[in-house]
């Protein structure tokens, strides 16, 4: 089986990575790969690797938004059976007009340029989010984790709205041009289950940067409302290769946890924050965490503004707790407690003290 990747140097895509290396069903694995920060693609793949075998793996050395007619060779496309874009923006604070490049516009671009010119293509997988569906007028997320939805402005962030509009226009192209589509759409992806080892993690995004902010006592107040949906990294993984394995008829399929992690799961963990009831959150939030980051903006006002960043985020996550995911197509079974106990914190913690 031959298959194309995008976004291997991210946290989700170089656990797929590792997964497909280590699958015999794969011969030949793809995988865009650019320059960055003056590394070239061959040393980023050799850092991604950890020391795998990538005899198998021939890199594609493009930028996604540079893409034409001619970057991929015709024998390249003409092997390809799926392809798997989980590449994307993940700043939940980055302008509108910066996520629409890189969400939107590079993912129509792969899909012109590569995708349409794949003649044995069996499958394009697109990694979304579980958070694609707007808020409705009480900021709540509406119930339809399996359906399309309706773009409208009511997100919280432009990464969402993004990942919205994107899946839209790929609907469209795809139905236009008799390509499979597969749109997947994890929750919060976090610390793993089990592969590649138990509470495997490697960056500080989404609930990972908040609680070890928490944890060094930056953040203080925690809302008793508080609650997120988060999916081990490499269940998600599971869930593309599922996907890939056996075709389902759905278009969507969800990836999210059988529980949310609310407030009180932290509690023992991050002992010295405080948990306060919601309705007075907001205020002292204000009074305690922002103010302590505004002092702290004396210092270093770049990284004052990332933390107002992380605490607006923190603070305006709380509707959560009160939509219910629905994950008929791809069942999780998860111990919670073990979860927590194993992987979630343990995991964090490890990640930590690598990074101190």
């Amino acid at each position: 089986m031959t298959i194309l990747l995008t976004g291997v140097t991210g946290f989700l895509g170089k656990v797929l990575l590792w997964k497909i290396i280590d699958d015999n069903n794969y011969n030949k694995i793809y995988v865009f790969i650019r320059s960055k920060k003056g590394v070239d693609p061959e040393n980023r793949l050799k850092k991604i690797a950890m020391g795998r075998d990538c005899s198998k793996i021939q890199i594609l050395p493009f930028d996604l938004s540079e893409l034409n007619d001619d970057s991929v060779s015709k024998d390249i496309l003409d092997s390809v059976q799926h392809v798997v874009h989980s590449a994307a923006s993940v700043s939940f604070n980055n302008t509108f007009l910066k996520e629409y490049q890189e969400n939107v516009l590079n993912t129509m671009n792969l899909l012109n340029s590569v995708v349409k010119k794949c003649k044995n293509l069996k499958a394009f997988i697109h990694i979304s989010t579980a958070f694609v569906q707007p808020r409705d007028e009480k900021n709540l997320l509406k119930n339809k984790t399996n359906e399309i939805i309706d773009s409208n402005d009511h997100h919280l962030d432009t990464y969402t709205h993004t990942k919205n509009i994107c899946e839209h226009m790929l609907r469209q192209e795809c139905l236009k041009n008799n390509i499979v589509l597969k749109i997947i759409r994890p929750s919060i992806i976090g610390p793993s289950l089990n592969f590649p080892y138990i509470g495997f993690v490697d960056n500080y995004l989404a609930s990972t940067g908040a609680i070890i902010l928490y944890k060094k006592g930056v953040f203080k107040l925690i809302s008793s409302c508080h609650s997120a949906n988060i999916i081990p990294v490499d269940i998600v993984v599971d869930c593309i290769l599922f996907v890939i394995k056996n075709n389902p008829v759905d278009q969507i399929t969800p990836c999210v946890s059988p529980f949310n992690i609310v407030a009180k799961d932290s509690k023992e963990y991050l002992n010295s924050s405080i948990i306060i009831n919601h309705k007075y959150y907001k205020f002292l939030s204000a009074i305690f965490d922002r103010s302590k980051i505004l002092i702290y903006s004396i210092k270093d006002r770049r990284k004052s503004k990332q933390l107002i960043n992380v605490l607006d985020r923190v603070i305006n996550s709380y509707p959560l707790h009160s939509y219910t995911f629905n994950n008929t197509i791809y069942q999780v079974n998860m111990n919670k407690k073990k979860y927590l106990d194993e992987s979630f914190f343990p995991g964090i913690d490890s990640f930590m003290k690598q990074n101190n």
